[in-house]
């Protein structure tokens, strides 16, 4: 079954902001450049601090840190470049153009 929802977005940021997160649970890495859709800084701060960290290191005394940022360009062209994803989508691009064509042995 395959189901589709559509939304209309007045304004371009709507679409390419985002929030990239960092949550270190005493010395385990969480999230390192984990990207959300749209600005949700606290929630995610919150999310690491109080729900992720307690579950992942339970020790007693551990420092726990998050720290997001907001981007209004993440998802956009320049956003996903600068992550390296663009480089990425041509690579895989080409392969899969390139065995399009490929004849069959």
């Amino acid at each position: 079954m395959v189901h589709a929802d559509c939304h209309y977005a007045e304004d371009m940021e709507e679409l390419t902001a985002g929030t990239l997160c960092q949550c270190q649970c005493g010395e385990k890495a969480v999230w390192r450049d984990r990207p959300f859709h749209g600005n949700v800084v606290a929630a995610r701060e919150r999310e690491c601090l109080e729900d992720i960290c307690p579950r992942v290191s339970p020790t007693p005394g551990l420092k726990f840190d998050a720290n997001c940022r907001y981007d209004p360009g993440l998802y956009g062209e320049s956003g996903a470049k600068s992550r390296g994803e663009g480089a990425l989508s041509l690579l895989v691009v080409f392969l899969v153009s390139g065995l399009a064509w490929r004849a069959p042995l």
